[in-house]
């Protein structure tokens, strides 16, 4: 197995790292805050945008940590973002796929992930370097 073979933490880590870009850029993108209210940042060799809000900031970066607990629970198989009219009534919802994430139990959140191919050999995992190209 590779030394840079991604362990369940760390992909758990690069996965609510992207959905914390994927909130900030949709809460940008859909004007629901000021876009004035939004910094230039660059993540994933692209720009994005980034609240500079402090309580946006906290909003977002709690609803995320609370994800990633149900992630190493093994309790998570889609992370929703809705956004509601003024008359609380859903106009979009962006569905974030987390139901093929392993089943890991506790104590090996820190092993490093291994898949199995076809005929039940070991094949290497995506290097997270690899995975942060993907996103």
């Amino acid at each position: 197995m590779a030394s840079d073979a991604p362990t369940f933490r760390s992909l758990v880590a690069a996965f609510t790292e992207f959905l914390t870009v994927a909130t900030h850029t949709i809460l940008y993108e859909r004007s629901i805050y000021p876009k004035t209210s939004f910094l230039m940042a660059k993540r994933y060799n692209h720009p994005v945008r980034q609240s500079r809000h402090p309580r946006v900031c906290e909003w977002i970066n709690d609803a995320i940590a609370a994800v990633e607990t149900e992630l190493h629970k093994g309790s998570v198989a889609n992370v929703a973002i809705v956004i509601f009219s003024k008359d609380n009534k859903p106009m979009e919802r962006f569905i974030f796929d987390a139901s093929r994430f392993p089943h890991v139990p506790a104590a090996d959140l820190d092993t490093p992930l291994e898949r199995s191919d076809a005929n039940g050999e070991s094949v290497p995992v995506l290097p997270i370097v690899d995975m942060e190209e993907q996103f």
